[in-house]
């Protein structure tokens, strides 16, 4: 809308994944192994084991942003959006990170525009960037550098400059 002094847009999305299958393995007596067929495992006493392999992954993403302006030449932005995941799956090693089946991710920012004179603005924005991995911990073998975690801010200072 040309004239509009406020807006704002919600949303909401929910994934819900699951797979199952019969996964065939090799106990070598070295750990396992998958199981193919292979001159290396012909001839060896490893013994051929079956589990129902399985994945689970559920997923929410919300997002927000609202969009004010006080006077007619300065804009006001200032949003967030998150992703909160959690699942399972078999763990054939128990050293195995959890990757991306347990973790939350969080991006608020906020901005500021101001309009100079036609056709020159000034923009300026701030963007955090928040993950948390979430697998346990506490499991003996698993995670042995401990669950990934970082968060950062960056900003931007722009010039546009249209004609």
């Amino acid at each position: 809308m040309p004239n509009s002094n406020f807006a704002f847009s919600l949303g909401y999305n929910y994934t819900d994944l699951y797979m199952q299958s019969y996964i065939c393995i090799r106990d070598t007596g070295f750990g396992i192994a998958p199981y193919a067929p292979c001159p290396f495992f012909s001839g060896t006493k490893a013994i051929t084991l079956g589990a129902m392999s399985f994945y689970s992954n559920k997923q929410h993403y919300a997002y927000a942003d609202v969009m004010w302006k006080p006077v007619n030449r300065v804009t006001v932005s200032l949003g967030y959006s998150g992703t909160f995941t959690g699942g399972d799956t078999l763990f054939l090693n128990p050293r195995m990170p959890g990757g991306t089946l347990a973790f939350n991710y969080q991006k608020p920012f906020v901005g500021l525009k101001i309009d100079l004179f036609k056709g020159l603005s000034y923009k300026t924005t701030w963007n955090y960037y928040g993950y948390n991995l979430k697998t346990p911990t506490d499991a003996p073998g698993l995670q042995p550098i401990g669950p990934e975690d970082f968060n950062g801010s960056s900003a931007t200072f722009a010039a546009r400059y249209t004609f």
